[in-house]
C-alpha cells in the first residue's frame, strides 16, 4: 500500500502542481478588471486552487492510507483507449486537420460578435424589473441615470449663480445633446433680475395668476383624468402647495422662501455644503440610456462647444459619465487579463519543460476550447458581455491543465496506450466533474449565469477532447524526449 500510495504521488504529482499553479494565475489574472466583484472572484479562486493542491498531498495521502485498495479488472476505459490509440498511429496530419478547420472558423467569425461591456444590458434580460424599468425609460424619452452639474463656489448665492449660467448654456442646444429634461435649482430660483421683471408682468395681468382661477383651471384638468385615476396627492397636496405661492402681492423668492413652502427636501437634493464650500447639482436625463452607443460621447461633444464647463468651479460629473470610455477600458482589461495569463501560464510551463514546442502543445487544446466557445456564442447569438468574456483568462489556466498532464506522462517516457488508459481516464473525470458544474449553471434563471456556464462547459469539453486527440498526434510530430529517471517527485 505504501508503495502504491508512493507511486500515486509520484507519477501525476508534477502535472497536478503545474496545473493548480496555471489555473491560480489564470484566475489571478482577473484581477485587472476593473470591478470589485472580479476582483473578489479572482483571489478567493485562486487562494482555494493552492488550498485544494496543498489538501491533495497532506489530507488526501492520509485518508488514502486508512483505505482498502480494490483489485479492477480491465474496464471499459482500457479497451477503449487501446482501440484509440491505434486510431491516433493512423493518419496523424489527417486527424489535425479538424482542429485546424475549428480554429480558423473562430478567426473568420470573431469580429461578427457582439460586445456589450456594460453589466445593466446583462441585467436587463435576466430581471423582469430592471426589463420593466428599461422598458419604461424607453416609453417615457428619458433614461434614469443622470449626468451631473456640479457648481462650487464659497457662499450658496456664488455656487447657484454658476449653476444657473451652466444651465442657461446647456439649454438652447439640449435637442442637439440628447437631453431629455433638466432638473436644476436654478430654474426654481431665477436670478434677481428675472426675478423682478416676471413680478412686473404678474402685476400687470394679476387676473391670469390669481389662486382661484388656478384653483377652477387645475380641478377640471384632473376631473377630465380617467386612465389611469389621477392621484390624490394632486388635490389634497399639490393643489394647496402651488396656491398659497400665487400671492398676488409677489416678492424676489430666495431659499429660505423656498423652504418655507415645503421644498426644503428638493432645495437640499440641489444645494449641498461641505466642509467651507457649497455646491449646486443639476441633474441631466438623456433620452438613450448613458451606456447606448455614443449617448453620452454626443452629449459631451455638444456641452462643452457650448462651454457648459468652461465656468471657473463647474464640472461634469456621475458614474454615467465612465461609459464614454467604459468599452475601451474593459476591452482592454480583458485583453490584459488573457494577456498576462497566457504570460503566467507560459512562463510557469517554460521552466517546467524548457522547450518551446512541448510549451506550445500544452497549449494547443486551449486555443481549440476558446474556438469551440466562441462559435458556439456566435451559433446561438450571444453576446461577448462582463460575464463571458472573463472565460478567456479562465479557460487558460483551467483548459491547460490536462494538456500538462499528457505531456508530463509522454514526456516521462510512457507509452501512448498507458498514458491514454491510466491518465485519459483520470483526465476525463476530473474534466467531466468541472463540466458538469458549469452546465448546472446553465439552468440559471439569470441570463448572464446561463450563458456562462454554457460557453465554459462547451470550452473546457472541446479543451479536453483536444488534448486526448490533438496532443498525442503533435507528441507524434514533436518527437520523444529521453526520460530523466534521476528528476523525481519525491523530493
Amino acid at each position: 500500500r505504501a508503495q502504491a500510495l508512493a507511486s500515486a504521488l509520484e507519477r501525476p504529482g508534477r502535472g497536478i502542481v503545474l496545473g493548480a499553479l496555471t489555473s491560480a494565475a489564470a484566475f489571478l489574472a482577473i484581477w485587472v478588471i476593473p470591478y470589485p466583484a472580479m476582483r473578489q472572484v479572482a483571489w478567493l479562486t485562486a487562494f482555494g486552487l493552492l488550498a485544494i493542491l496543498v489538501c491533495s498531498f497532506t489530507v488526501l495521502p492520509l485518508l488514502l492510507s486508512i483505505s482498502a485498495p480494490a483489485q479492477r479488472s480491465q474496464s471499459a476505459w482500457s479497451r477503449w483507449g487501446a482501440l484509440f490509440e491505434r486510431a491516433l498511429r493512423l493518419r496523424p496530419l489527417v486527424g489535425l486537420a479538424p482542429w485546424v478547420v475549428l480554429v480558423a472558423a473562430c478567426v473568420v467569425v470573431l469580429p461578427s460578435l457582439r460586445f456589450e461591456p456594460h453589466p445593466w444590458r446583462l441585467a436587463v434580460r435576466g430581471n423582469p424589473e430592471s426589463a420593466r424599468l428599461d422598458h419604461l425609460s424607453r416609453e417615457m424619452g428619458s433614461a434614469f441615470t443622470p449626468l451631473l452639474i456640479v457648481s462650487r463656489g464659497r457662499t450658496d448665492r456664488e455656487a447657484l449663480e454658476r449653476d444657473r449660467e451652466a444651465v442657461q448654456r446647456l439649454q438652447p442646444v439640449a435637442l442637439r445633446a440628447g437631453v431629455a429634461t433638466i432638473q436644476s435649482l436654478a430654474r426654481w430660483l431665477p436670478s434677481a433680475s428675472d426675478q423682478r421683471a416676471n413680478i412686473e408682468f404678474v402685476a400687470a395681468n394679476r387676473e391670469l395668476f390669481s389662486p382661484d382661477r388656478f384653483r377652477r383651471d387645475f380641478e377640471a384638468a384632473v376631473n377630465r383624468m380617467e386612465d389611469p385615476p389621477p392621484s390624490p396627492y394632486l388635490m389634497d397636496e399639490y393643489l394647496p402647495l402651488v396656491t398659497r405661492g400665487l400671492n398676488p402681492d409677489l416678492g424676489e423668492v430666495t431659499l429660505d422662501e423656498l423652504r418655507r413652502l415645503g421644498v426644503d427636501a428638493d432645495v437640499d437634493r440641489h444645494l449641498v455644503q461641505y466642509a467651507s464650500e457649497y455646491f449646486a447639482v443639476s441633474y441631466v436625463f438623456l433620452r438613450q440610456f448613458p451606456w447606448a452607443e455614443g449617448a453620452v460621447s454626443g452629449f459631451l461633444e455638444v456641452a462643452r462647444e457650448a462651454g457648459v464647463d468652461d465656468a471657473a468651479g463647474v464640472t461634469l460629473a456621475g458614474d454615467a459619465l465612465r461609459s464614454a470610455t467604459h468599452t475601451r477600458v474593459i476591452r482592454r482589461a480583458v485583453f490584459i487579463a488573457t494577456l498576462i495569463a497566457v504570460v503566467l501560464v507560459g512562463g510557469l510551463l517554460w521552466l517546467r519543460f524548457r522547450r518551446v514546442a512541448l510549451v506550445a502543445l500544452c497549449l494547443a487544446p486551449l486555443a481549440c476550447g476558446l474556438s469551440a466557445a466562441l462559435l458556439v456564442m456566435w451559433l446561438l447569438g450571444l453576446e461577448l458581455n462582463l460575464l463571458t468574456i472573463t472565460i478567456a483568462p479562465v479557460l487558460v489556466g483551467i483548459g491547460v491543465d490536462d494538456g500538462i498532464h499528457m505531456v508530463e506522462r509522454l514526456r516521462a517516457g510512457q507509452g501512448l496506450g498507458t498514458v491514454l488508459r491510466e491518465t485519459g481516464s483520470s483526465m476525463t473525470m476530473t474534466t467531466l466533474t468541472t463540466v458538469g458544474a458549469l452546465a448546472c449553471l446553465a439552468l440559471a434563471t439569470f441570463a448572464g449565469i446561463r450563458e456562462l456556464g454554457l460557453v465554459g462547459a462547451v470550452g473546457l469539453l472541446t479543451c479536453l477532447l483536444a488534448s486526448l486527440h490533438l496532443i498525442p498526434l503533435g507528441w507524434q510530430l514533436v518527437g520523444p524526449v529521453e526520460r530523466r529517471p534521476s528528476e523525481t517527485f519525491n523530493s
